[in-house]
């Protein structure tokens, strides 16, 4: 199975309820635990709220059963997330229960609980977008773990709305993510600015049309010179794809600094450009790119090049693994 046609969850067979989940959680000694089970919820008001909302400083885990959907694609231009992550606490979408096929040994996608988050000028999972060009809305500590099925869609798929970034977004254990943005899969949504992703393990495809993993600025703000998207990838297999328009990168950042560390045994195919492309207007303030990766790494066949076209500090050590890049090859997982 390749990681681009990766196994898609059925749709519901329900109707669509125009019903609101707002969740606001401020209990610091114990963690909240809901279940989504088979839930379709899909936005029909003109306001930017979302089919739900968690907010607050404690930590909430939701449990995914069947296949469920938050869906504020519609009414259109409406800036609203499909899932609104607000607060500092963590939000952990997990699936806890095994899908160990029939055969005791291979996965059986089929038994993974799904998300389907859906969001037009916000995320599909994180926050909100906003026309105001002197605010970035932030989103942070959103952990995506155990045999969870993500599909999200939107400014970014799981981060930050429109002109909204990202801080403290995790994947890890055996979750399969899928996630598609105007600015960013995951991290900034479009304008965004810096954002900060950590992938530990699973299967990811990231898709944005101008970063998959990391950051987006517009070409006049100059911030991104002085501001640092952080991406860390340190196991999973991950499938990144941006510069859909020929000036951005599939990890790093558009427009910004960046820091990416590809380690353990993390298994990446970047189709575009890894580190920062610096935008027409902020060519020239001192836009760079730190690249490490090592230890049993490996960047798969037909991977576009480590490196923007900005400063670039790049290191490869241990027994990291190269594949030839630019050139058709096996995807990482195949």
């Amino acid at each position: 199975m390749t990681v681009e046609k990766a196994y898609k969850p059925e749709k519901p067979t329900s109707t669509p309820s125009s019903n609101l989940i707002s969740v606001i959680n401020n209990c610091l000694d114990k963690v909240l635990n809901i279940r989504l089970s088979n839930v379709n919820l899909k936005k029909t008001t003109s306001d930017d709220t979302a089919p739900m909302t968690v907010d607050g400083k404690g930590d909430t885990t939701i449990e995914l059963d069947g296949n469920n959907v938050l869906d504020a694609s519609t009414p259109r231009w409406n800036y609203a997330a499909g899932l609104e992550k607000k607060g500092t606490g963590t939000l952990t979408i997990t699936d806890t229960g095994s899908i160990t096929a029939e055969d005791g040994t291979t996965q059986d996608n089929k038994l993974r609980g799904s998300l389907t988050a859906i969001g037009h000028e916000g995320a599909g999972i994180g926050s909100r977008g906003t026309t105001d060009a002197t605010v970035h809305p932030q989103t942070e500590n959103i952990t995506i773990a155990g045999n969870a099925y993500v599909n999200a869609y939107g400014s970014s798929g799981i981060g930050g709305g429109y002109r909204g970034n990202a801080k403290n977004i995790t994947i890890e254990g055996n979750a399969y993510v899928v996630a598609k943005g105007d600015g960013a899969g995951i991290g900034s949504g479009l304008y965004g600015g810096s954002s900060d992703v950590n992938i530990q393990g699973g299967t990811v495809v990231a898709e944005g049309k101008y970063t998959g993993i990391g950051g987006h600025y517009s070409d006049s703000d100059t911030s991104g010179a002085t501001e640092t998207s952080t991406i860390e990838i340190s196991g999973g297999t991950v499938y990144a794809n941006g510069n859909k328009y020929g000036n951005g990168v599939s990890i790093g950042s558009t427009g910004g600094n960046s820091k990416i560390t590809i380690s353990g045994t993390a298994k990446v195919k970047n189709t575009g450009r890894m580190g920062s492309h610096a935008s027409s207007d902020v060519k020239d303030k001192g836009i760079s790119s730190t690249i490490t990766i090592k230890d049993n790494a490996m960047i798969a066949d037909g991977s576009g090049a480590i490196g923007g076209d900005t400063n670039t500090n790049i290191t490869i050590q241990d027994n990291a693994v190269i594949g030839n890049l630019r050139k058709s090859g096996p995807r990482p997982n195949e």
